[in-house]
């Protein structure tokens, strides 16, 4: 029995000390391949040494889609490729193949520059820190590996070779509330980005069953790859301000993922004022006012800053069926 004890003992010592999002406080601004999430997903490192990146499929008024372009400023006349699935549970596809050849940087890195929580950062950080992705895994929330529900996440994407960061925050602030226990996170993730670096002969390949894109870095060429699971306009109108969870926001919807630890309850995402930050007009590197401008076509694609359906961590650096 005491040596039972031990053996758990020494998982859980292992589990706690193993970096669940490998870290670099450098993010070069010459990437070949941007990557832009934006919807309900599941971001996880995985041991083995890649990014799981799944998209909530138990979400069925969310649609997942793809658009490649030619730019990492997208125009419509810098469109490549579009892929539309709707609701990402009907698919029949599981993994979306996502290969990076010939890279600059190895391995897979997330940008958190000196940081371990949102909490913690408030607005004293780098803007695209990784750490304003809501961690359900981390101190913010639950601090412990969350058992995943079966089929939560489907399809999904390993990603072996970039930096994930934040890609643009939310101009508003938030706290993750339940009764007797609020914690202020300040500006959130609203869309989470990862940047791919190239050689001259590299190239990036992304294969959807039988379709594959293949972006080559020769001439100097820049791309960017928007991943969408989000709702088409009109079919989610929420109230930011709803006292109920369901009209609020989509955050409730992560509940469906994973199982609530017996000694905790359901945190909810709540704004915290309706007051603009300064730092989010003044300095923040892609506030809302010029996003529109960055995104090009895309703008119209993205939730309500003030509602946002951004991506979730899960990182206690077991993956996303852990």
């Amino acid at each position: 029995m005491s040596h039972s004890i031990d053996e758990k003992q020494t998982a859980q010592a292992q589990a706690d000390v193993q970096p669940g999002w490998p870290p670099t406080d450098d993010l070069p601004n010459d990437p070949t391949v941007i990557l832009v999430f934006h919807g309900l997903m599941g971001f996880a490192y995985n041991p083995l040494g890649f990014c799981e990146v799944g998209m909530h499929a138990k979400a069925p008024e969310h649609e997942f889609s793809v658009h490649a372009y030619g730019s990492t400023t997208p125009s419509d006349d810098d469109l490549l490729y579009s892929y539309k699935a709707g609701p990402a549970g009907d698919m029949a596809i599981n993994v979306i193949r996502f290969d990076v050849k010939n890279p600059r940087t190895e391995g897979v890195q997330f940008y958190k520059p000196g940081v371990t929580s949102i909490a913690n950062q408030q607005e004293a950080s780098d803007d695209r820190a990784f750490s304003a992705v809501l961690d359900l895994e981390g101190p913010d929330f639950y601090n412990r590996p969350l058992r995943k529900k079966p089929g939560a996440f489907k399809p999904r994407m390993h990603v072996k070779n970039g930096i994930f960061y934040t890609y643009a925050r939310t101009p508003k602030q938030f706290r993750r509330s339940a009764p007797n226990d609020d914690l202020n996170l300040g500006r959130i993730a609203w869309l989470i980005g990862a940047n791919i670096y190239l050689q001259d002969d590299g190239f990036v390949s992304l294969r959807i069953g039988s379709e594959e894109l293949r972006l080559k870095a020769a001439g100097g060429r820049k791309y960017l790859l928007f991943f969408n699971n989000g709702c088409p306009h009109g079919d989610c109108t929420y109230i930011p301000t709803s006292a109920k969870k369901e009209k609020r926001n989509d955050f409730y919807l992560y509940y469906k993922t994973f199982d609530i630890p017996n000694d905790r309850e359901e945190y909810e995402l709540v704004l915290n004022d309706s007051r603009l930050t300064p730092r989010a007009i003044d300095s923040a590197p892609k506030s809302v006012a010029n996003l529109r401008s960055i995104l090009g076509p895309l703008a119209d694609k993205l939730s309500n800053d003030e509602a946002p359906c951004g991506g979730a961590g899960y990182g206690k650096g077991g993956g996303l069926d852990v």
